[in-house]
């Protein structure tokens, strides 16, 4: 994603920008060749490197902080949290420089909580003077659950990224050949593995299927497919250079999830024309537009998710209608030009307003360098939000 926004704000910011990356990203070498200066950075990529590049946090943070302030900028926009995101942000803040996150997720998803996972998200968010929330199902959890205040969020759509872009007209359902289904992403508890394989196993009887599973984690619950000729399960990363090839060669895109805040993987598939079945969960009921980019399903059920896989696939019609409408969300409102302008507007609106004032936040902890002490704990309690 950033990547991608780079060169647009870059053109919205009349050259104002300055980046600060990860060495250790996988795109690192691309994007920092875009040429915008900054300060880049060594975080981790291991357990080893993590314990000991903390132990020099400081120093780091340090620099980081010097170079921010010979810049002169006035606001930071965090692509990311990070674990080192709050201590970082928090000093940018000393600093006089406002600092606005865009927060991918307000719950951990279920297989992938940690202890202190609300407690560091806690932390993250009184760091932060706005935030940016990619649906606005992530809008509503983080007002309800840590009483941030409305008037700071910033809702904008996850864009369509540059893995695969579709120049043809709309897709048409193959004819010669069995119909391609795709499930891409990490494989973890809550993507709902069990929920697709039951469903494959029943459409599969009666449709001219095949189902490609691409991604890295626990592949528990797929176990039912194991050994069918029709099903290919790749347990594996999935490098940036494979992902367009992968979205480019499939028919339909699945997303048979239990709980979403939002997926990275829809917006691109709608790049590759690719129209999407989804559960009615989560971002997903904003993402999947019911009859025009795909078919959510009725219900979070297995024969209800196989049901909406044969209504698109069974339909020429719908097909095509749902894939145009993909390719359109993705070059209009789900755009990178249009991303890079809403997150333009938050910046310099930002820019100019005072900083929050994080006294009435639930569930933080107070920052002390680099360590924390409890403030109050309570921050998985709901309550009414911040006027």
């Amino acid at each position: 994603m950033t990547y991608d926004l780079l060169p647009a704000l870059r053109r919205h910011l009349d050259g104002g920008l300055y980046v600060s990356l990860s060495r250790q990203s996988e795109l690192f070498a691309a994007t920092a060749s875009l040429g915008i200066p900054g300060l880049h950075i060594d975080t981790f990529s291991d357990p080893v490197s993590a314990v000991t590049r903390s132990l020099r946090f400081s120093k780091t943070k340090h620099e980081f902080i010097g170079s921010v302030r010979q810049l002169k900028a006035p606001v930071a926009l965090s692509m990311m949290r990070h674990v080192w995101t709050p201590f970082t942000a928090a000093a940018l803040r000393a600093a006089g420089v406002r600092v606005i996150e865009v927060l991918h997720d307000a719950s951990p998803h279920p297989g992938e909580s940690c202890p202190l996972w609300k407690r560091h998200l806690a932390l993250s968010l009184r760091s932060t003077d706005g935030i940016v929330t990619l649906s606005n199902h992530v809008r509503d959890q983080v007002i309800a659950q840590y009483g941030y205040p409305g008037d700071r969020i910033w809702h904008v759509p996850h864009a369509s990224l540059s893995y695969a872009t579709w120049n043809g007209p709309p897709r048409r359902l193959p004819t010669d050949r069995p119909i391609r289904l795709l499930f891409f992403g990490r494989l973890l508890c809550y993507k709902g593995l069990a929920l697709l394989a039951k469903a494959y196993l029943e459409i599969a009887q009666f449709l001219p299927v095949t189902l490609h599973v691409a991604g890295f984690g626990k592949s528990t619950g797929l176990e039912p497919l194991t050994g069918r000729s029709d099903v290919t399960i790749e347990n594996r990363w999935v490098p940036e250079t494979e992902v367009g090839s992968l979205l480019q060669s499939a028919d339909v895109l699945l997303a048979p999830y239990s709980e979403a805040s939002q997926s990275g993987v829809v917006p691109c598939a709608y790049a590759a024309g690719l129209p999407v079945v989804a559960t009615p969960v989560g971002g997903l009921r904003e993402q999947v537009r019911d009859g025009v980019t795909g078919v959510r399903a009725t219900r979070h059920e297995a024969p209800a998710f196989a049901a909406a896989i044969a209504q698109l696939i069974a339909d020429p019609n719908l097909y095509s209608r749902c894939s145009a409408g993909a390719l359109k969300a993705s070059s209009c409102e789900l755009s990178i030009s249009n991303m890079s302008l809403s997150l333009t507007r938050a910046v310099r609106e930002i820019a100019v307003r005072p900083k929050r004032d994080m006294s009435s936040q639930r569930g933080t902890w107070r920052l002390i360098g680099v360590g924390v002490r409890p403030l109050r704990t309570s921050v998985s309690q709901p309550g009414p939000p911040e006027p």
